[in-house]
């Protein structure tokens, strides 16, 4: 399999450059096929819940290479109810990037990024973004959507590539502090996003339709709520890729029936497997770099060690009422750990990762993520402080060339046997 995907990537590498459109239909065909064998006959023992979200975000990826001036880019934390509703895709640099990685055909999009004088130190995630929209392989979208908080990168590169396609860009100001006067604030700036919409795709939002998705992301926040009470006490056989795929859930396709369903699927699963643990505990602070096999070795299908969660899917699991979709997609904004200071942030993980019985946190210090990277200090003895050991670990969530690979391995690997002597397994 290893052999095929790399073999892959080379043909995209060897194709792009004069054969973007040719490129955009195989990784699409690529992508739909895996998606589909993944619900009916998936290489390893996924959970049929994770199954249906393989397939899900598979078909997500797929509509974000459609024709040109139907999707929307946005950043990871905007709210996407009113896109959802109105039929228009969003497309997100992380989604988008890890699914370039892996199919090995990143390399060639970081290279155009670099060539055409992004530099280095820019999140990968944003570099593969853009050297694929600059390659021709991504169709211009209609309009960007992103918000001030969380991820630097996006004033640099939604800004770039606003400026490369000549297309509108609507910002959403997000204060660092939930009050009153603040949550009216984005609200208002929300609405003017669904006016920003209507102006420039001709597309009307209809208010029931809103309320529709809004009352799913209800049903799949109370199901993802109910899926952390059961995970914190049952093993799963995971892997660094379903936890990741959750992000697009949490986060971009909150608001579809699909994510309500499989939110639901996901929790029911859960509360079947028996209780009990098997080996090392692992709460994940940040991306997860299933791009790195040596990780994935130690990770993934493994009988023993168990990624039970994530901060970013447990940053803002808040009741919303349908009723007041604005307000609620407000408050879900200004509420989230990755809104404010960095002590925010690392408490939210602290409670989940003690929620969900974990023995240890890993902080993956991604490439380029200057939030995440100044916090590392802080955050390590902020939970070992309280009893949580912590191994912070560098590396690049996507780039295969800066994924630390070996050294990250071993650092891993001694990590876990800690964790194994001090929980007493090893007796």
């Amino acid at each position: 399999m290893k052999n095929t995907v790399e073999t892959f990537g080379k043909m995209i590498y060897k194709l792009a450059p004069e054969h973007p459109g040719v490129v955009r239909d195989l990784l699409k065909s690529v992508y739909k096929f895996e998606g589909t064998k993944s619900r009916i006959a998936p290489s390893r023992p996924l959970l049929p819940a994770r199954r249906y979200l393989y397939n899900m975000t598979a078909n997500s990826i797929c509509r974000g290479f459609g024709q040109k001036g139907t999707t929307a880019l946005v950043s990871i934390f905007l709210p996407c109810q009113v896109l959802h509703a109105m039929g228009i895709e969003a497309v997100v640099a992380e989604g988008l990037s890890c699914y370039l990685t892996g199919a090995a055909a990143a390399d060639y999009f970081i290279e155009i990024a670099e060539r055409n004088g992004i530099p280095e130190t820019l999140c990968s995630y944003h570099r593969i973004l853009i050297g694929c929209i600059e390659a021709g392989v991504l169709p211009r979208p209609a309009l960007i959507l992103n918000t001030t908080y969380a991820c630097d990168t996006n004033q640099l590169s939604f800004r770039r590539i606003a400026e490369y396609y000549d297309i509108p860009q609507y910002v959403v100001d997000v204060p660092d502090k939930p009050t009153a006067d603040n949550l009216q604030y984005v609200a208002d700036q929300l609405r003017e996003m669904t006016d920003f919409i209507e102006q420039h795709t001709g597309k009307k939002l209809d208010d029931d339709t809103l309320r529709q998705r809004m009352l799913w992301t209800q049903q799949a926040t109370q199901s993802y709520r109910a899926y952390l009470d059961a995970r914190a006490t049952r093993y799963i056989d995971n892997c660094m890729t379903s936890e990741m795929m959750d992000i697009l859930a949490t986060q971009i396709l909150l608001g579809r029936r699909e994510t309500a369903k499989y939110m639901s699927m996901l929790a029911a699963d859960v509360a079947r497997l028996p209780e009990g643990k098997r080996g090392p505990r692992l709460f994940w602070v940040h991306v997860l770099p299933n791009v790195n096999g040596p990780l994935r070795q130690l990770l993934d299908y493994t009988g023993n060690v168990d990624i039970v969660g994530s901060d970013l899917n447990t940053a803002a699991l808040l009741d919303v009422d349908p009723d007041k979709p604005y307000q609620s997609m407000a408050r879900r904004i200004l509420e989230s750990s990755f809104n404010g200071t960095i002590e925010k942030r690392i408490e939210n993980s602290y409670q989940y990762a003690d929620k969900l019985n974990a023995d240890g946190i890993v902080y993956f210090c991604h490439w380029g993520c200057r939030h995440t990277l100044g916090g590392s200090q802080y955050a390590k003895t902020y939970f070992e402080q309280r009893g949580l050991p912590t191994l912070v670990l560098d590396g690049d969530g996507c780039d295969r060339g800066r994924s630390g690979d070996g050294r990250a391995a071993v650092r891993l690997q001694a990590f876990l046997e800690q964790l194994e002597h001090s929980t007493g397994k090893d007796k």
